[in-house]
């Protein structure tokens, strides 16, 4: 019999603790709720915002901030660009929300919003309905913001010709700074996504067994995930073997072996709302030198966990980190001259960890050779992320193929502050 060790990389504050990976019924992690109805206490927190940066009205129209807005997903907003949705929220707190035809019934029915404003599919315009309830909301010489990270160009030009006496300001930002921080209810759906998400990959593996795909594992995967009450996943990660080195591949023919190393992630998805976990297992028993190798990894994570409170540096962090990463023999970072600059120009603000949950470092390591560490600060004017993967000659005696050793960052500047997420 072949059997799956699974190598846990999120464990519980206590090392004493074991984690429950029995998949459980919908009813038991998400209850049996209806689709998520407009948050008030969101909509309170928007429109401190609102008035704080002299704004009338601001307009959510990326999927991820209508559904902010909303509590609901619009199907295919996110599937096809010309589906536009959009929710207005003004400053006193009333909300309009601009929809597709053919998805009208359904966003009446779990959206909750009552002044839902409906296009025709080819033959109107979705900018013609935003305008004429802006003007029926008596904003057009109002100050209105708007993504305009994600509104196209064209979209825009017709809003500008439609609003022409409308002072129009970027609102990415003010959506950005708002989500992070969670509501108890983001808090609640959250939290149970990540066990669902958890238990599902945990059922998966369990299943694991020399001479089945990967193929079969996605499936045995996505069926435990739907079963427990998820809607839908995003970037589904399955790699054994000689694949596992890669990043960001999913699953494949290939079958598992005695000894293959498997790495498993997904993004768990619930009303809009995204939880990523991976895993790492071994087809077959872990040999002493993998157990210890993820045992030192563990003590670097449960390290950086005692770090993070209000208050502390993100820089310090980090620095501890690396230098409980050297004493257990892992060797030091290896950065390219660039990836210096940037975490030099990071350490020298003095970014600061300003919330426990939302706001803080957090450290999610596996043996296998990877190693992602995740910083959130105070700002997402400015959106830096960085994934490492470490490599040593311990790694390369253990594993042949996972002893590659690289740092990649995405950069994108405006001269404000720094955020390291994770990706």
């Amino acid at each position: 019999m072949v059997k799956c060790l699974i190598l846990l990389l999120i464990q519980p504050k206590s090392k004493s603790s074991t984690v429950n990976l029995t998949v459980t019924c919908s009813a038991d992690i998400l209850g049996e709720q209806r689709a998520r109805s407009v948050d008030q206490e969101i909509i309170a927190r928007l429109r401190k915002r609102i008035i704080a940066n002299g704004l009338d009205a601001i307009v959510a129209i990326s999927p991820e901030n209508v559904t902010y807005v909303s509590g609901f997903v619009v199907p295919s907003q996110s599937l096809m660009r010309w589906r536009h949705a959009a929710c207005i929220l003004t400053a006193d707190g009333q909300v309009s929300m601009i929809a597709i035809d053919m998805e009208a019934t359904t966003v009446k029915a779990h959206a909750g919003i009552d002044d839902l404003r409906i296009y025709r599919e080819f033959t109107d315009d979705p900018m013609d309905r935003l305008a004429e309830a802006l003007k029926d909301w008596k904003l057009e010489r109002s100050r209105i913001g708007i993504e305009l990270e994600f509104l196209p160009a064209k979209d825009f030009s017709t809003l500008q010709k439609r609003l022409p006496n409308v002072q129009w300001s970027a609102a990415d930002a003010i959506f950005n700074k708002a989500r992070q921080i969670k509501t108890p209810g983001e808090l609640a759906l959250l939290r149970a996504l990540s066990k669902l998400t958890d238990e599902a990959i945990g059922h998966a593996l369990r299943s694991a067994k020399v001479g089945m795909s990967e193929m079969e594992l996605a499936g045995t995967l996505l069926s435990a995930l739907f079963a427990g009450g998820g809607e839908s996943y995003k970037l589904m990660i399955i790699a054994s073997g000689e694949r596992s080195q890669f990043p960001n591949v999913g699953p494949s023919a290939r079958q598992l072996r005695h000894g293959d190393i498997i790495r498993m992630e997904i993004f768990g998805q619930k009303n809009g709302y995204l939880t990523g976990v991976c895993r790492t297992a071994a087809v077959g028993d872990a040999t002493p030198e993998q157990y210890k190798i993820w045992s030192n990894l563990i003590q670097c994570k449960y390290l950086v966990m005692e770090l993070i409170k209000p208050g502390a540096s993100c820089s310090e962090i980090y620095r501890k980190f690396l230098q409980k990463f050297g004493e257990l023999g892992f060797g030091s970072m290896k950065f390219e001259p660039d990836h210096l600059r940037i975490l030099h120009q990071f350490a020298q603000k003095g970014t600061h960890v300003l919330h426990v949950r939302d706001r803080a470092v957090g450290v999610a390591v596996t043996f296998a050779a990877m190693c992602l560490i995740a910083v959130e600060a105070e700002s997402v004017e400015e959106t830096a992320r960085f994934r490492a993967s470490l490599g040593d000659q311990l790694f390369a005696q253990c594993f042949e193929l996972l002893s590659l050793a690289a740092v990649n960052f995405e950069v994108r500047h405006d001269g404000a502050a720094v955020v390291v997420s994770s990706h």
